[in-house]
């Protein structure tokens, strides 16, 4: 089965759909993108919450370690660096639940924006070329098949008479008329 026309015209005709579905397809998966790129710059605040809560985690563990040394109170000192180095890291966490949850959205954002207009436009357009294509491949089966080819030459050979013939049209004889048909010039009947 081939995919495009024989006829130049047609098949150019072909070549610019498929030209201008494919341009719109590729248009759309950019802004799909783009919508993604600004849908993810959601996710900064996470990434800066996530690098506060980790520096600020890491910060109190060492105080709790530098505490901890002190004699005989460095254990009750230390409890309360540890649970502030706790509730650090669970900031930390936060900020990447929202990168995460951030990064769920711009794609389905992305893919939202850019997938009903590709899906309506390409799934017309192959619907379109499948069936355009079908009836091409019958037409080209009928037209090879070796019966269509002997009528259509018995065909070609008695529908042109041959000048001269008494059913050839009849025309005027006058000198300068150049054989131009006369109002009583008729075509003969078909056999």
């Amino acid at each position: 089965m081939s995919l495009y026309a024989e006829i130049p015209a047609r098949r150019a005709r072909q070549l610019a759909g498929d030209t201008l579905v494919l341009a719109w397809v590729v248009a759309w998966v950019l802004v799909g993108r783009a919508v993604h790129d600004v849908v993810g710059r959601l996710a900064e605040p996470g990434r800066a919450l996530e690098s506060a809560g980790g520096a600020l985690e890491e910060g109190l563990r060492d105080a709790a370690e530098g505490v901890a040394r002190t004699p005989l109170l460095g254990d009750d000192l230390r409890a309360p660096f540890d649970s502030a180095g706790d509730a650090a890291l669970a900031l930390a966490g936060s900020g990447v639940d929202i990168q995460t949850g951030a990064e769920r959205v711009a794609v389905l954002a992305g893919v939202s924006v850019a997938a009903w207009p590709v899906v309506l436009v390409a799934g017309v357009w192959a619907v379109h070329r499948w069936l355009s294509a079908r009836r091409a491949a019958r037409v080209r089966t009928v037209r090879d098949s070796p019966r269509v080819r002997t009528c259509s030459r018995s065909a070609h050979s008695w529908t042109r008479p041959s000048v001269g013939s008494p059913t050839s049209r009849r025309t005027s004889s006058a000198p300068g008329d150049a054989g131009i048909p006369t109002s009583s010039a008729r075509w003969p009947a078909s056999p």
